[in-house]
Parts: C-alpha cells; structure tokens; sequence
C-alpha cells in the first residue's frame, strides 16, 4: 500500500498558506464592514440633519403664515437672528364699537388653541383699504350678553353667535383704542412671538432655534445648527431678500426668508467635517396691496 494514501492531516505549508488567505478574506470582509458602516452613519447623520431643519421649519411656518402684511413684524434684529411677529389666533366681526370700547363676536375656537396662546391686543380691518389697525392690551376681553349682538341697536349689526362640534362662539366686550372700528369689520385676536436663534443649552458650541410666546420663559424648540443660519427679510418692492436692514424696515417687511443649517449631533467615523443640511424657505404675508 502506498505511504502517501496513508497520511493524516496537513502539513505546515499547508495551514500557513489557509491562513493567509483566511486572513486577505477577512482583511476585504472587515474593509467592506467599515465602508457599509460609515456610510450607514454617514446617511443617518445627513437624515437628522434634515430632520432638525424640516421640523424647526414646520413649527415656524404654521405661526407665520398667520402675520398680516402691515405691521405683522414686531421687531427684528439687524444680524437676522431675531424675529418678533404678532400672530392672529381667534377672529370675529365687530358688532358695535364707540370710543368707550368694542363689542365683538368671536368665531368658535379650540380650547387649546385658547390655552398655548398669550393675549397682547386685537386688531380690526379696515374694510375699505384691508389694513388693519393693532390695539395692545394688556386686559384679557370680558364676556357680554349675546343680545349685545343680536339687538337692534342704532349703529350696530345684528350677528349671531355661532356653534361648532360643541364649540360655543363668544360675545365679548374689548378695550377701546384710539380708532373706532365700525360694525361688521373682522377682528382678531394677536400675540407676540419670538423665533431666535442663540447658543444651545443642550449642544455645546452650537446654534438653536428658540421660541417665545409673549412674556413667557422662551423654550429652546430645536437644534443643532450652524451659525449661518438666519431670517432675511423682503421688503417692500423687493425681488430678492436682505441680508443686511435696520430696526426701521420693519413697517415695510413683506416676507421673510427663513435659512436654516441643520447638523448633525456629532462627527461620523472617517469624515473631517459634520454633516450639514440646508434648507431654505420663504414665507410671503401678502403681494396683492399697493399701500
């Protein structure tokens, strides 16, 4: 019989030679890995990136959506980190008004749109050029009868009150301003708030997005994000938005462009620089006046 049939096991060359290609596979497999991994980390740190940008966008979006093209900027700061805006929340027709104050009848609202809001003042149209005139009060509207509304006073309109899913419109009496409005003029009630962006309490080094609602403490309501980000305004006549105004633009302001810089929270494996996503959106109050 031949020796050789015999034999058992590998020689040494044998397993030296296994193991260096069991190594280069795994060398390419463990290469592979690291790729797919920072790649994977890569993708997701661009998603929160984004993710920061579009949900800070959607929150400001719903409130300046709101702001009436006269006077609906409050104050801004000439860096563009700063915007104050009076937002509309609750609207109703004026059923009687003198120089002793307003009788209004308000549409229903939702409770919770009542309870997040501040009351800094209403504001009443004028029905012949659609501007509206602002009254800051500090008093919160009082109740009045129904009947105020549906009388048949002299020089008042007869408006009823109306009811909506269980929700009860309200008649209420407001602080009078220096202009009188007239009967059947839409009216609405305001607040301030405040988008700022500043230092992160909460991301060392980097921006946020805050908001304030009237005199309130302001919440930090997104970040991170790069320092680039910033409202630009448009002005009136305006093609393009400004990066650079002052305090006095804001009676002529008639939109806004809203910059932000999302970033990610930390830096991915392999990259030098963190992930960022840009998103830029523009909110117009009103294009159709002249005045």
């Amino acid at each position: 019989m031949n020796r050789r049939s015999l034999r058992r096991g590998f020689t040494l060359a044998e397993i030296l030679i296994a193991m260096v290609l069991i190594g280069i596979i795994g060398a390419m497999f463990t290469r592979v890995l690291i790729v797919q991994t920072r790649y994977f980390d890569q993708q997701n740190a661009k998603r929160n990136a984004r993710s920061v940008s579009r949900s800070a966008m959607n929150v400001m979006l719903s409130d300046l959506r709101m702001v009436q093209d006269s006077l609906g900027v409050d104050s801004l700061t000439d860096n563009g980190r700063l915007i104050r805006v009076r937002v509309p929340y609750r609207f109703g027709l004026v059923c009687a008004s003198n120089a002793a104050g307003m009788t209004v009848s308000m549409l229903p609202v939702d409770s919770a749109v009542t309870g997040m809001a501040q009351y800094n003042g209403y504001a009443f149209r004028n029905a012949t050029t659609g501007l509206y005139t602002y009254v800051p009060s500090a008093v919160a509207p009082a109740l009045a009868l129904a009947q105020t509304c549906t009388g048949n006073l002299l020089g008042q309109a007869r408006i009823a009150t109306l009811t909506d899913n269980g929700r009860a419109g309200s008649v209420v009496t407001l602080a009078p301003g220096s202009v009188v409005a007239q009967p059947t003029n839409a009216v609405f009630y305001w607040q301030r708030i405040t988008y700022s962006f500043q230092l992160s309490n909460y991301f060392p080094g980097r921006w946020a997005l805050f908001r304030q609602v009237g005199n309130r403490a302001q919440e930090e309501i997104m970040g991170p994000f790069d320092g680039a980000s910033r409202f630009r305004i448009y002005r009136r006549g305006d093609d393009t938005s400004r990066t650079v105004f002052s305090l006095a633009d804001t009676a002529t302001v008639k939109g806004i462009d809203i910059v932000l810089t999302g970033v990610a929270q930390r830096l991915t494996g392999g990259y030098t620089n963190i992930q960022q996503s840009k998103m830029v959106s523009s909110v117009f109050f009103k294009n159709l006046r002249n005045n």
